[in-house]
């Protein structure tokens, strides 16, 4: 599937006069909203965060009075929209109290290649690469979520293969930069095998490891392998089907990666007429067309699984009703005797009417499929978020996938493993670490031992695609966004 990100904020740039906006200094500003930022965080989630009293607190959007003793206010601000329509920025005060600090440097990078096990799994890691803390418990988790989810369960079918393989290695896609840390993924069914690269461990939003192992699954329960329609249909709503699950159940671990709504993204359809052009049947045999939809028969397959899941209570039948019906016996079939199978397989699970009525509910449910161009991560239920970047393709390094908002609630964000990475496995000057956001909202600054640095707002600067507020973080380890709204937020070395 692509791999590259291409989510776009819902948070319009808030455009004025290019200066520092600094909170202490006050005013008044008017803003016309430019476009969308160009990237937002990638986050493991933490605990409900802490802080320790201060003295004062420093008034952003706030009224003139200065009512409260040690505030200093800032009138409310006024934007305007390209449609001509204007909003006030809700008051907000930035507390000028220390934080208890969070997040420790405990990611480690293997010295040499690397082989150890874990319950369910066994790891062959490459030299040089960056492991997040707790590594194999997270894979153990990802293990039993998809089970759960699913209602298949893993099974090895040799005692060769009795544990599922993490292949990592530093192969990279052709004219990447020398030190991207994504490349080419695989997974062999048979052989219980997945391969990744060291920016898909938990870094980046990254959910490939997810998808994979789902195919794994998808052979350990029936031995075979499908058409893409059926094979990456499943894989990929599997995949969502675990992203919903952790957004609801398990938000620390659900906020490594991106949120399900991404997978949609990822399964859109320029023209939902072209689908309806051949039967479902046909683009099994037929690959669906790259000028259709860019991930082809995913697409098709995204949309059949969710309708299975719908309407006939399981997407999962059809692959344990092939293992009842058309089990392997050592006897290779035609690969026509094979493909007719596998189209079969769908109506003995589900019946006779199951492809009839694939189409008329896709069109009832066309709206649940348009690819979400403003898919927004919902961090509002936590507090603290650790950042982890990401290495891309162009050699920049990235706190989040590129065009991605979020939503937040007095959100601190804790650099201090960013910076591990950055310095320790990268051997990077982080002091050239800056943060960018679409929206006007002041943040608080603290030092490596919570000490509170400054509030800003940060300068108003032209950026690549649009307008954006710059904040420099030489010598910053913690950010805390005041207030509730949403904005793009990325962190990245100027």
């Amino acid at each position: 599937m692509k791999r590259t990100v291409a989510l776009l904020c819902a948070v319009g740039l808030l455009c004025t006069a290019c200066g520092n906006a600094d909170v202490p200094e006050g005013g008044t500003t008017t803003a016309t909203t430019e476009g969308a930022q160009t990237a937002t965080t990638t986050i493991a989630a933490s605990a409900t965060a802490a802080t320790t009293t201060g003295t004062e607190s420093v008034g952003v959007a706030g009224t003139t009075s200065a009512e409260v003793k040690g505030t200093v206010g800032r009138p409310a601000t006024t934007t305007t929209t390209k449609a001509g329509t204007t909003a006030t920025v809700a008051p907000v005060d930035v507390s000028t109290d220390n934080i208890v600090p969070f997040g420790t440097a405990k990611g480690t990078i293997t010295a040499t290649d690397t082989t150890f096990e874990s319950e369910h799994f066994r790891f062959h890691i490459a030299a040089n690469v960056y492991l997040v803390e707790g590594f194999a418990e997270k894979f153990e988790k990802l293990y039993d979520v998809m089970e759960k989810v699913s209602g298949l369960t893993f099974k090895a079918h040799s005692p060769s293969f009795a544990k599922l393989t993490i292949v990592v290695t530093r192969e990279t896609h052709p004219g990447a930069s020398a030190d991207c840390e994504v490349g080419p993924a695989y997974a062999a069914g048979f052989g219980r095998e997945v391969k990744v690269s060291p920016g898909d461990l938990f870094l980046g939003l990254s959910y490939t490891v997810i998808h994979k192992l789902a195919h794994v699954l998808q052979s350990d329960t029936s031995l075979k392998t499908f058409n893409k329609v059926l094979s990456e249909g499943f894989a990929e709503y599997t995949t969502y089907k675990v992203l919903k699950y952790l957004q609801q159940h398990d938000r620390e671990f659900g906020a490594l990666f991106s949120p399900a709504d991404a997978c949609v993204m990822y399964m859109d359809i320029a023209d939902p007429n072209n689908l309806y052009k051949q039967s479902v049947q046909y683009w099994m045999e037929h690959d669906f067309p790259f000028e259709y939809a860019s991930n082809c028969g995913y697409a098709v397959g995204f949309r059949l699984m969710s309708y299975l899941d719908a309407e006939y209570g399981s997407y999962t039948k059809w692959l344990t009703e092939y293992q009842k019906r058309y089990a392997y016996t050592g006897n290779s079939d035609s690969a026509q005797v094979d493909f007719d199978k596998q189209v079969q397989v769908v109506t003995d699970a589900y019946g006779a009417a199951c492809y009839d009525g694939f189409y008329p509910w896709v069109k009832r449910h066309e709206a649940q499929f348009a690819g979400n161009a403003f898919t927004i991560a919902d961090y509002r239920h936590l507090s603290q978020l650790i950042a982890y970047p990401r290495y891309y393709h162009s050699g920049f390094y990235e706190s989040v996938p590129e065009l991605m908002g979020m939503k937040y609630r007095d959100l601190c964000l804790s650099l201090v493993e960013y910076r591990h990475y950055l310095t320790a496995y990268k051997k990077v000057d982080d002091s050239r670490l800056v943060l960018r956001k679409s929206a006007d909202v002041a943040v608080a600054l603290y030092d490596a031992n919570g000490k509170f640095l400054k509030a800003t707002r940060g300068t108003l600067t032209r950026g690549q695609y649009a307008m954006e507020y710059v904040i420099p973080l030489d010598g910053v380890y913690y950010v805390k966004i005041f207030g509730s709204g949403e904005t793009a937020l990325n962190i990245t070395l100027s």
